[in-house]
């Protein structure tokens, strides 16, 4: 039997859930019932039953596959910046790798492909997978991510698309983790091209877009390479989801002129900025960059296993509580990688968990539940 704890299907441990020791609670003193003593705030689930989750929490590793622009239009200064947003990008990036992150692992793949003898104006070039990346995912490769941004230089367009099949490539075929979730960190500084289907128009032509169509006309008018190919790009996105690997969304300051793709590419890839729904903006300093990339990096690594112990009886029909604290959908994720109670836990919870005095985590069950 399967059911749904905050929002994500899991499996049952024992036949029923009043029979697996559910308990409500009322305040002594005549107060509010409350399904967990000391909450009143949760007077609103009086009719819920309650079991504890004991634990071990267990931390959950994140391997992330770096996925970075290095695109020509990276060297334009962002209004209000002192340097240009390759300079940003690359210095932001790597002072983010350099703090240490003990359960994330990283592995790099720049879009275009940096050439020997130079990728060139209007590049669109991919390696193969197995040559694309700077990996593996491991612990030991952000020195190296590190020395190659550092090192790089920006050229060519932005083959967005194909840089995410190349990403789904590698990740299922080539290097593919043993332990924790796998995850694409997409960084790009405005709208992908080097599409090869279609035509369009200036108003859907990136060159013409972001200001550097210097002919003044359509820079699209000859063929598809420059027009926008944004709905390649969602096609690969949800590619990457359907194999079980989330896509975080990071725009650079160019980047905002394409906020609404940008926001639509991070819904699809499952894992959008918790504050606004979307894509994360990066401002336009290294010092912006690097606060950006280690929210992302924090929140990947600050993830925790726990089993709960409950059946439920029906769909949507629980909520899983830290303290008093209600968590949220976005703070409870099933575990794609195992058919049981196993879920999740996300956002600052695991944290608080780790501390010498933790707040007490429970499920609450069969009532009706709120979201």
């Amino acid at each position: 039997m399967s059911c749904r704890i905050a929002g994500i299907a899991i499996a049952s441990v024992c036949a029923g859930a009043i029979a697996c020791g559910g308990e409500r609670w009322s305040v002594p003193d005549g107060g509010p019932a409350t399904p967990i003593a000391g909450c009143p705030n949760l007077s609103g689930y009086a009719t819920c039953a309650v079991r504890a989750v004991p634990g071990p929490f267990v931390p959950r590793r994140a391997n992330v596959l770096l996925v970075v622009e290095r695109s020509a239009r990276l060297l334009r200064v962002p209004p209000g910046a002192a340097d240009n947003e390759w300079v940003a990008l690359t210095t932001g990036l790597a002072a983010a790798l350099d703090r240490p992150w003990g359960n994330v692992q990283f592995a790099m793949l720049g879009y275009p492909s940096g050439m020997s003898n130079g990728c060139g104006e209007g590049c669109c070039y991919m390696l193969p997978a197995d040559r694309a990346v700077r990996g593996p995912i491991g612990p030991d490769s952000a020195p190296r991510i590190v020395e190659v941004l550092l090192s790089a230089q920006p050229e060519g367009e932005a083959p967005m698309a194909a840089a995410l099949a190349t990403a789904r490539q590698y990740l299922t075929e080539i290097d593919i983790p043993a332990q924790g979730d796998t995850f694409v960190v997409l960084i790009a500084g405005g709208g992908p091209d080097c599409g090869d289907t279609g035509t369009c128009g200036a108003e859907r032509c990136v060159p013409n877009l972001e200001a550097r169509c210097s002919s003044g006309g359509n820079c699209c008018a000859d063929g598809p390479t420059w027009c926008l190919d944004d709905q390649a790009v969602s096609a690969q996105i949800r590619a990457l989801a359907g194999a079980g690997i989330a896509t975080v969304v990071v725009g650079l300051p160019g980047a905002g002129d394409f906020a609404t793709a940008f926001d639509d590419f991070a819904r699809a890839g499952g894992r959008p900025n918790p504050a606004t729904g979307g894509a994360y903006y990066t401002g336009v300093t290294a010092a912006d960059v690097e606060a950006t990339m280690a929210t992302i990096f924090g929140g990947l690594g600050g993830r925790c296993d726990a089993t709960l112990p409950i059946q439920v009886a029906a769909p949507d029909r629980a909520r899983v509580t830290a303290g008093c604290d209600l968590l949220s959908a976005a703070e409870v994720r099933s575990d794609p990688t195992a058919a049981s109670t196993r879920v999740v836990l996300e956002g600052n919870v695991c944290g608080a968990l780790a501390q010498a005095a933790p707040p007490s985590v429970n499920v609450l069950y069969d009532c009706a539940v709120t979201r």
